[in-house]
């Protein structure tokens, strides 16, 4: 309770540079340039304090949320060479945010995998938030549930990160209580 009033003025803040990144499609970094996902996190972090007072705040954030990590992971299998790979294993595209790696497969040739790191990390990320959301909003977390196992379920399969499917895992587990 001694945080409920500052967590209301930053909501009041941060409410609206969330709505015009929804209303933008959300292909636009929000007015002033801060990321998103550091926005998403900073909101879960507020749900965990603020508890079940955050629910008016869940309609336009967990939408949000749900979003990004339903976004498809960029992976890339594409004929490779083998000078690359004798050289340089793998290859860190800080700028794309990707990580390449070319290997020899028997039958197959030389073959370079490239993964965007940086989007499965925001999909981890978001499935945190999920997580905080679902703990602090118990039972007002509610209309978010289906929506939730629906795109929590498939990522405990996820083939590329360990981190995103033992995340969803646990996710789960709190979304299901709170429903």
């Amino acid at each position: 309770h001694l945080f409920q009033e500052d967590a209301t003025r930053i909501m009041g803040w941060v409410l609206p540079v969330l709505q015009q990144y929804q209303a933008n499609d959300e292909t636009e970094t929000p007015q002033g340039g801060v990321p998103t996902g550091q926005l998403l996190s900073a909101c879960a972090r507020i749900a965990s304090v603020a508890g079940e007072a955050y629910a008016p705040y869940a309609a336009t954030v967990v939408p949000l949320l749900l979003a990004r990590i339903r976004k498809a992971t960029d992976v890339e299998i594409a004929e490779g060479d083998l000078n690359t790979r004798e050289q340089d294993g793998i290859q860190v595209d800080k700028e794309a945010g990707t990580e390449s790696v070319t290997v020899a497969i028997p039958g197959k040739g030389v073959t370079k995998l490239s993964i965007n790191t940086s989007s499965i990390e925001e999909k981890a990320q978001a499935i945190r938030g999920i997580y905080e959301h679902a703990v602090a909003l118990e039972g007002s977390f509610g209309p978010y549930v289906q929506n939730s196992m629906d795109v929590l379920l498939p990522l405990v399969k996820f083939q590329f990160s360990s981190d995103v499917r033992s995340t969803s895992a646990q996710s789960l587990s709190a979304v299901f209580e709170a429903g």
